[in-house]
């Protein structure tokens, strides 16, 4: 390592040679001339030794002149950071990641974990010089660049740095780590760093994930020079959390209607080693309500699930909010959890019936018709109308919003893709297959199609006759929201006690035996080569049996269609093959089933990072006093997103000119959303046109902590470095670079000694060879 910036001036130390001939000149002998008078003059012995003393005191100042000198101008250098700090020696890229989880908003009473990690990160930034360049990610559920491009302007750094939005929702560093690799992956600088300024949170790094450990090594050789990653504990100082409370993700029904119950499902997780009293409060649009506030004790490192029923009376999107309280929490953040429910009209149905007949009560769809649209009720929840499989047409099937085809072998030509098409747009369908279904019906109605790709009817089983071999539905397989919910908790009566006494046998095929299939059965006769093979694999939609029967037979199928649903239920829906219509749970299974699968315009409910698109206002009715005129178009000035945060975003104008829509990308923050217009009116506050929740994955709920093993896991093949300050960051990151000149040292000693060879000179002028006076 070179260790002088001008070392070819080192041959100024040859001018040491000048004192020292000026010493050696000075101590010439000369002729001695005895005079009489000047004998008593001649020093003693101790003056002559203090006198030679201070010449050559006065020799090595003179000498240490030009060293100092000649030194300083050679400009040398301290291989170390002890003097004044440990700094990057340039040509190094930096990524910064800052954990922005929930756990990052738990405080030490002055500022919380999250506002540490800026300041530790402007710490670090201040440690950089100026041929560093510097990129910024916010990692949260998914990692979101800040900086994707690094920067050598540090001050834009630091101001990025601090507007980062608050913690909030989960923290995905293993993936925040891999986008850092790409990032570094394009840079061209020698040196390339990560560095992770998080808490202990075992959650966020996923130790016992191997898949996803390995994906990460094999991400490190990527880039031609290798990254480092560092990861800065800034929760060091903390002791480790004695207890949490943590409200998970909410769970109930997206649409509804005016009046119909609906019940919200809701998990607590106690993060404690002992049983806490939680207290759980219950808003609507912000508004407590007294009536269903409840009190549960949750034991130690448990999740217990509380529920509420809830009606809600208004049209439009209500936001039901869960507020958990207690004592000494030591997270807030993870306290509350939020859910939106639509609220719309009565639901349009569309009953096709396959079984024609004089009189209605013998038709397939009379129960039914009768059990949605009862006679006499003014506000039903369903709207519904019936039409004769053989006389459907494409307007029929436009206006609904559910179609439920009830034992139907024939339909006009073009319906059955029509059907298919609406479903594949969003439209909810119900099939029940009976005596007038047969398996070539069934396959050319709707596999062939693509509607139920999968499944194929086999043959219909009669149930015995024997009471005590009566087939009912299996309590054990209802696990899903809606039928397990309302539905299992009574298996002696209600749903749980129908009696089947016929139903068909279906097979499902698995997505490789789709692809098999032969020519015009699958939805997509297409020769495929491996890897487009591979990916219909991956795409084709999988059946997924909701309930059985219990002889093990399904009962109820569920199949996505694009961005519809279908259930298939292999009974009838009329008393020939059950006894279902006669049940008091027929009417709220019906219901829950139409429910279930009813088109929602817009998802409310919205995974972290999914854009937020939403029919535009004036055309879906939210707002019908702002319809756009015919054939203008639509306008999304006055229309803005307020964020969790409270910040406000526009509206962007997307989708097509007939169905237009508002829409935004910032959906990186968790919590409630909102739609707002405003009018153009000042001193009135903009009106909410509709509501929304991004969510997040709540296993960051489990406050676990990192143990020693997943430490070492993570260590292992040299994959990160631990470290608890920036100082220490900065001498094992900087360590070998870091130099310190010391040339304004050298020439302050210059000046000193300067100093003290011109006082000594003059001093031993003054003295001259004056005697000391012995007493």
């Amino acid at each position: 390592m070179n260790l002088l910036v001008n070392p070819w001036l080192l041959a100024g130390l040859a001018g040491i040679s000048l004192p020292v001939i000026a010493h050696l000149l000075s101590r010439r002998r000369y002729d001695v001339v005895e005079w009489a008078a000047m004998q008593f003059l001649i020093p003693d012995r101790r003056t002559r030794r203090r006198l030679k003393l201070e010449e050559l005191l006065l020799l090595c100042l003179r000498i240490a002149l030009i060293c100092l000198l000649v030194f300083a101008a050679a400009r040398p250098l301290m291989p170390s950071g002890w003097l004044w700090g440990y700094h990057s020696g340039g040509s190094r890229s930096v990524i910064l990641v800052i954990d922005g989880s929930n756990s990052m908003s738990r405080s030490d009473g002055l500022r919380t974990l999250h506002q540490s990690a800026v300041h530790k990160a402007a710490e670090f930034l201040q440690t950089l010089s100026a041929g560093d360049s510097v990129a910024l990610i916010d990692a949260r559920d998914q990692p979101r660049p800040v900086i994707e491009s690094p920067l050598q302007d540090l001050t834009v750094v630091r101001e990025h740095l601090d507007s980062l939005p608050r913690p909030a929702g989960a923290g995905d560093l293993q993936a925040a780590v891999e986008r850092a690799i790409a990032i570094s992956a394009r840079s061209s600088e020698a040196s390339r760093e990560i560095v992770v300024f998080t808490d202990r949170q075992r959650c966020s790094w996923k130790p016992d994930d191997a898949a996803a450990l390995l994906r990460l090594d094999d991400l490190m050789q990527f880039p031609s020079v290798r990254p480092r990653v560092w990861v800065v504990d800034v929760g060091n100082h903390l002791v480790p959390m004695s207890h949490n409370i943590a409200v998970g993700e909410l769970s109930a029904r997206e649409v509804t209607v005016p009046g119909y119950p609906i019940q919200v499902l809701i998990p607590v997780m106690n993060n404690a080693e002992t049983d806490q009293h939680v207290g759980l409060q219950i808003l609507v649009n912000g508004q407590r309500l007294a009536e269903h506030r409840q009190e549960m004790v949750i034991p130690p490192r448990a999740t217990e699930q509380a529920s509420i029923e809830l009606r809600l009376q208004t049209p439009g999107t209500h936001l039901i909010s869960v507020e958990a309280s207690t004592a000494d929490d030591a997270i807030a953040t993870d306290n509350i959890s939020h859910v939106a429910v639509h609220v719309a009209p009565a639901v349009p149905v569309l009953l096709i019936n396959g079984l024609p007949a004089s009189d209605d009560l013998d038709t397939e769809t009379f129960f039914a018709s009768l059990a949605l649209s009862p006679p006499g009720n003014t506000t039903p929840w369903v709207d519904a109308h019936v039409v004769d499989a053989s006389r459907v047409t494409p307007m029929d099937l436009a206006a609904a919003k559910v179609i439920i085809i009830a034992d139907a072998a024939t339909l006009p030509p073009g319906i059955p893709q029509e059907i298919q098409r609406l479903a594949a747009e969003g439209t909810g369908v119900i099939v029940s297959c009976a005596g007038e279904t047969t398996p070539n019906a069934f396959r050319t109605l709707f596999a062939e199609t693509g509607l139920i790709p999968g499944v194929e009817l086999i043959q219909p089983r009669v149930a015995p006759s024997e009471t005590d071999l009566q087939v009912h539905i299996d309590a054990a397989t209802l696990q899903t929201g809606w039928l397990a919910n309302r539905f299992q908790s009574t298996p002696d009566a209600g749903l749980l006690a129908v009696a089947f006494e016929k139903w068909w046998i279906v097979s499902v095929a698995s997505a490789a035996d789709q692809l098999d299939m032969p020519e015009g059965s699958k939805r997509s006769p297409v020769a495929l080569d491996t890897d487009a093979e591979h990916e219909a694999r991956t795409q084709i939609p999988r059946p997924v049996v909701m309930a059985k029967l219990t002889n093990g037979e399904p009962l109820l199928l569920h199949v996505p269609c694009g961005d519809g649903q279908v259930l298939l239920m292999t009974s009838s829906l009329s008393r020939r093959w059950n006894e279902l219509p006669l049940n008091g749970d027929f009417v709220p299974f019906l219901h829950e089933a139409v429910f279930s699968v009813a088109r929602n315009s817009a998802a409310r409910n919205l995974p972290f990072g999914m854009p937020l698109v939403i029919d535009y206002p004036g055309r879906s009715g939210v707002l019908a006093r702002i319809d756009p005129a015919d054939n203008a178009l639509p306008s999304a000035d006055g229309f803005e997103f307020e964020l969790a945060d409270g910040t406000r975003v526009p509206a962007t104008l997307s989708g097509s000119p007939d169905r237009p829509a508002l829409s935004t990308n910032d959906t990186f923050l968790p919590g409630r959303c909102r739609l707002l217009f405003a009018s153009g009116d000042d001193h009135q506050a903009p009106s909410i046109v509709d509501q929304f929740v991004i969510g997040y994955d709540h296993a960051e709920d489990d406050a676990s902590e990192l143990n020693d093993h997943d430490r070492a896991t993570l260590l292992d093949e040299n994959r990160m470095r631990f470290t608890t300050s920036t100082q220490d960051l900065a001498r094992k990151m900087f360590g070998d670079e870091s130099r310190t000149e010391l040339w304004t040292m050298l020439m302050a000693g210059f000046l000193i000694v300067l100093i003290s060879e011109v006082w000594m000179t003059r001093r031993m002028v003054h003295r001259g060879y004056r005697v000391d006076t012995e007493t």
